[in-house]
């Protein structure tokens, strides 16, 4: 079967095109296979990049230490991290309370309750 293809063009920094075909050489793949791809699979992906599900952080006490998985809404469970000391786990908390806040100030957010609202629907 004959399929038709069309050429099409990128202008790419030399340091960026170098970077391309190592990473095609290294893969054994040629340039323009691995673009077609990229474009193909950009096209065909989801609008939606997030999927539902929540944050799980369990403490292990043989090991003094915690992991951090992933609890998807279809049952099954992704481990993100493992192994993470007390002190990891509370720096990123106090850094996560703290970005939190920032984005809280940003949005202008008074209330506890109230959630981020697009300008566009109250302009």
């Amino acid at each position: 079967m004959t399929r038709n293809y069309k050429s099409r063009t990128v202008k790419l920094e030399d340091v960026h095109d170098f970077s391309l075909r190592k990473y095609c050489e290294q893969r054994g793949c040629d340039v323009s296979t691995f673009i077609r791809e990229a474009i193909l699979e950009k096209m065909n992906s989801n609008h939606v990049s997030n999927i539902a599900g929540k944050n799980k952080i369990e403490y292990r006490p043989k090991t003094d230490s915690f992991i951090w998985k992933i609890e998807l809404d279809s049952g099954e469970e992704q481990i993100v991290l493992e192994n993470l000391s007390p002190d990891f786990v509370q720096d990123l908390q106090k850094q996560l309370s703290f970005e939190l806040h920032k984005r809280a100030e940003s949005l202008s957010k008074k209330k506890k309750s109230s959630v981020a609202v697009p300008k566009r629907l109250v302009q």
